[in-house]
């Protein structure tokens, strides 16, 4: 009786500690997402909201100069109709899709390790400068990151963790949907887990992944794609103004993409220190999967 009664308060405990980190991580979200993000519009800022200030045809008809796909130019047309076009009040969208993102990847950390993981997980992502740029920034690139985040658990659940649901197999291709209408750079994770399926998990629900993948792609290959042949052809006309790549590009990608590895090295190091090898391995696999 008394072992049971001090197994329930073990668990208790956890699941208090649990909510106090899930309170935190929602609070520190929301700081950066909010933090300093009522600065003046940047160039392509102002063309996001120009863009979705506009009817739905005429709003057609400036992307089809553009390279970006709809999806986050419709959401923010209906935002700031709710919230005005002020730039806090614009980049308030994208806080929200970052601090969204934060919980799904502490989603992914809880499915494949436990919940102490999943916490540095999410904090890993929290504190990275792109995910955070992106939080005040008007631009798609917060949903691109919380869908693609959300693509992943769910596929994750698909295979490593094979539940039969049809609730969940809907939501991950209208998951997958929504990212291909949100930024081409979506492709690039569909294309991974084309590969990852192929090398490790070929018996795996084969057919129904197969069928997932037809079905995320049909949508935008039939409403969109054309609309895309017409955009390279304009936006290969404008961008005369990017420069070729160097080494010193190359350093500042890893400070954007990386950076917050080095916030959480010191713990990291700790855990490998504490655990020996097994840790060093986990300290791999959460850098991975943390990244925006």
């Amino acid at each position: 009786m008394t072992s049971n009664h001090h197994s329930q308060e073990i668990q208790d405990s956890r699941r208090t500690v649990t909510r106090v980190s899930l309170v935190l991580l929602l609070l520190c979200s929301s700081f950066f997402a909010l933090y300093n993000s009522n600065t003046a519009y940047s160039s392509d800022e102002v063309w996001s909201v120009k863009t979705s200030s506009l009817n739905y045809s005429s709003e057609m008809a400036a992307l089809k100069a553009d390279i970006h796909p709809p999806l986050y130019y419709q959401l923010l047309y209906v935002w700031i109709r709710v919230f005005g076009t002020r730039e806090q009040a614009v980049r308030s969208l994208s806080g929200l899709f970052y601090i969204l993102s934060v919980f799904a990847v502490y989603g992914i950390g809880r499915d494949l390790y436990e919940s102490k993981t999943a916490m540095l997980c999410a904090a890993i992502y929290l504190t990275s400068p792109l995910a955070i740029l992106s939080a005040q920034f008007a631009r798609m690139y917060a949903l691109l990151s919380l869908l693609s985040t959300l693509s992943t658990w769910l596929y994750l659940q698909f295979t490593i963790k094979p539940r039969d649901s049809r609730l969940r197999f809907a939501l991950y291709i209208l998951v997958n949907i929504l990212g291909t209408f949100t930024h081409v750079a979506f492709f690039f994770l569909l294309f991974a887990q084309i590969v990852c399926h192929l090398l490790f998990y070929r018996r795996v629900r084969m057919m129904r992944f197969v069928a997932a993948m037809g079905l995320s792609l049909v949508p935008y290959v039939f409403l969109w794609a054309p609309v895309l042949l017409g955009q390279i052809g304009h936006s290969a006309e404008g961008l005369a103004w990017v420069k070729r790549p160097g080494l010193s590009m190359m350093g500042d990608l890893f400070l954007l993409y990386g950076g917050a590895f080095w916030l959480v090295l010191p713990v990291l190091l700790y855990l490998w220190w504490r655990s020996g090898f097994a840790s060093w391995r986990k300290f791999s696999k959460i850098h991975i999967i943390s990244l925006p």
